[in-house]
């Protein structure tokens, strides 16, 4: 399973970064700081050398039920419900995992090769 974009009720919603929507103000306002922050701070370890080293990564889950998104509506509620906080950290957790152990493995046949 993981994080991707086929799991049930998972929509990265990266426009909302990038452009406004009704009744949303704090939403997507949040979204933007994650990206600028995550882009800037990339760049700051690209440019110290630390780039390949340590990697950034942000999610943009659909609307998760919190007060941030109380007053939101959906167009289609039953392809994009409201997440629970607990589903979307799971799936954080598992996508973290999945592609830790995914480089692992190619650091692994990487060195194999290398002999």
């Amino acid at each position: 399973a993981g994080v991707s974009s086929q799991s049930p009720g998972w929509y990265q919603r990266r426009v909302r970064g990038l452009t406004s929507a009704p009744y949303s103000t704090s939403y997507c306002t949040s979204k933007y700081g994650i990206t600028g922050f995550i882009r800037s701070l990339q760049a700051d370890l690209d440019y110290l050398g630390k780039g390949e080293k340590i990697r950034l990564t942000s999610f943009y889950p659909h609307f998760i039920n919190t007060g941030l998104v109380e007053g939101c509506t959906v167009k289609v509620p039953a392809l994009f419900p409201l997440l629970e906080s607990g589903w979307v950290a799971e799936q954080v957790v598992l996508g973290i995992k999945e592609k830790s152990e995914a480089a692992r493995a190619k650091a692994l046949q990487e060195q194999a090769d290398a002999r």
